[in-house]
């Protein structure tokens, strides 16, 4: 039954298109998208649960939809992952913490790269 709640169907746009630049964290790749105001019908089309170790946590959103389904965000995400493995995750919680382990294996399979490359010449 929640899992239908993610994604409203029957949304009743109020405005013109416009666009905006996303970023997920500051400092990083921005994407640009078209959204459109909505009109709500209640406070769950503009609020995002999530389950937490203390309990189940929420946080308000505003009435924004994207106009359009993202079709290739492939180069975005390339760009969060390079920026996230270049610089401090400290600050990212459980996903910093994931992403220390992918930076130290990608580390020594860097260097053991580079170590048969000179083997080889």
């Amino acid at each position: 039954m929640y899992g239908l709640k993610l994604a409203w169907q029957h949304l009743s746009w109020e405005h013109s298109p416009k666009t905006v630049e996303l970023q997920h964290h500051k400092g990083g790749p921005r994407m640009t998208v078209e959204c459109r105001q909505f009109d709500t019908d209640s406070t769950d089309e503009t609020s995002l649960y999530w389950k937490a170790r203390e309990g189940w946590r929420v946080i308000k959103t505003t009435p924004f939809g994207l106009e359009n389904p993202l079709k290739n965000m492939d180069d975005y995400i390339s760009q969060c992952a390079l920026f996230y493995l270049r610089g401090d995750v400290s600050d990212l919680g459980y996903v910093g913490g994931l992403l220390k382990v992918v930076k130290t294996d990608l580390q020594v399979r860097i260097s053991r790269c580079k170590e048969l490359t000179e083997l080889q010449y």
